[in-house]
């Protein structure tokens, strides 16, 4: 997940402009209770970004770090079509038959 211009609105009040082509990104991560306080982001260049995310995979062991490394890495993230292949939403219904609700 990643901020949302409210949470860019609020480091950019605090800290100024994130440079064009930069990331924020959290500090503590999300899956250890790190939230999208500007004072728990930094803003990343896309190569600093995903060097982040291996740092934390190797440290912490959290496959969801390799993800974002590796959608980082080929300048992408991760589409609402693929996110439905796995059983996500797309325009607020699940795309699989076996989630949607009756």
């Amino acid at each position: 997940m990643s901020a949302s211009r409210q949470d860019k609105a609020k480091y950019e009040y605090y800290y100024g402009k994130v440079p064009k082509g930069y990331h924020l990104h959290r500090i503590i991560p999300g899956y250890l209770g790190g939230t999208y306080h500007p004072d728990n982001l930094i803003a990343l260049s896309v190569e600093e970004h995903a060097q982040t995310h291996l740092m934390c995979y190797r440290f912490y062991g959290d496959p969801r770090d390799l993800t974002a490394y590796h959608a980082i890495k080929e300048q992408r993230g991760i589409s609402k079509q693929e996110r439905s292949s796995l059983g996500g939403k797309v325009s607020g219904q699940f795309k699989k038959r076996e989630f949607q609700q009756e």
